[in-house]
C-alpha cells in the first residue's frame, strides 16, 4: 500500500506585518483506502515437529523470492518456504512448508541468501542460497524453484571460522575494452565471505554459485574490527 503526503510551511502575519499568535491551523485531508495492518505468523506444531528445528535459531535468515512470490526464512538447519493467501485482506493465510535443503546437515553459522536483482516488476532471477558453515569449508546450494530442488556446490569453499555471508544481485561490470569475466553464466556475481582469527576473505562465483574462485584476503583484523552481515 503507497500512501502520499505532502508538507507545506506557510508564514501567516496580520496586515500591519506581525505574527499572528494563535493561527487558524488547516484541515487535514482524510485517509482513504485499507488501515494498514501488522501480524505475527508462525509455523504450524505439526511441521516443526516434522522438521525437528525451525524457529530455535539466534540468526534467522528470511529471502523474497520476487517471481513468485514465496518467502524462504532459513532457522539453524531447517528452510521454510511460506506462501501467503491476501485473497482476505483482513485475514490473510499462510501455508509453511519444509524445504530445507539436503546437505544442511550439520553448522556452525547458518545463512541464507535470495537474489532477486533490483528490478521488482521484472526481476531476472529468484535464486535462493542456503548454507551451512562446516569448520573450513561450507555446505552450500541453491534452488530456483523454492526448495522444491537443490544443487550442491560443486567447488569446496574455503572458509573462515565465523560470520559466513553471501550476497551479489549487482550486474558484472565491465572490463575495460569491452571484455566480461570469463565464465558468467548468471546475470550477477554472488560472493562468498568469512572470517577467520588473523584476517577475513571473499570469494566470487560467476556461475551463480555452482563454483566459487579462490577466497582473496579484503582485510586484516588489525585494521578492521570483523564482518557483519545482513539477514
Amino acid at each position: 500500500m503507497t500512501f502520499n503526503a505532502t508538507v507545506e510551511l506557510k508564514a501567516t502575519t496580520t496586515a500591519g506585518g506581525g505574527a499572528i499568535a494563535n493561527p487558524t491551523p488547516f484541515p487535514l485531508p482524510q485517509a482513504s483506502g485499507a488501515t494498514p495492518r501488522f501480524q505475527i505468523f508462525t509455523p504450524p506444531q505439526s511441521i516443526l515437529n516434522a522438521a525437528g528445528k525451525g524457529t530455535d535459531a539466534g540468526e534467522p535468515s528470511i529471502g523474497v523470492n520476487w517471481k513468485t512470490g514465496n518467502i524462504l526464512f532459513q532457522s539453524d538447519l531447517t528452510t521454510f518456504r511460506v506462501a501467503f493467501d491476501d485473497s482476505c485482506p483482513t485475514s490473510p493465510l499462510a501455508t509453511w512448508l519444509d524445504k530445507s535443503a539436503p546437505n544442511n546437515a550439520t553448522s556452525l553459522d547458518p545463512i541464507m541468501y535470495t537474489d532477486h536483482g533490483y528490478n521488482n516488476q521484472t526481476p531476472d532471477t529468484g535464486r535462493t542460497f542456503p548454507s551451512q558453515l562446516a569448520g573450513g569449508t561450507s555446505l552450500g546450494a541453491y534452488t530456483d524453484d523454492d526448495g522444491e530442488t537443490y544443487i550442491p556446490v560443486q567447488a569446496v569453499l574455503t572458509s573462515g571460522v565465523d560470520h559466513q555471508s553471501i550476497g551479489g544481485g549487482g550486474p558484472f561490470h565491465t572490463l575495460t575494452g569491452g571484455l566480461q569475466f570469463a565464465g558468467n553464466t548468471y546475470p550477477h556475481p554472488v560472493y562468498y565471505c568469512s572470517q577467520g582469527i588473523a584476517d577475513a576473505s571473499c570469494a566470487m562465483s560467476t556461475d551463480g554459485g555452482l563454483h566459487f574462485g579462490p577466497a582473496v584476503p579484503i582485510y586484516a583484523l588489525t585494521a578492521c574490527g570483523g564482518l557483519s552481515r545482513a539477514r
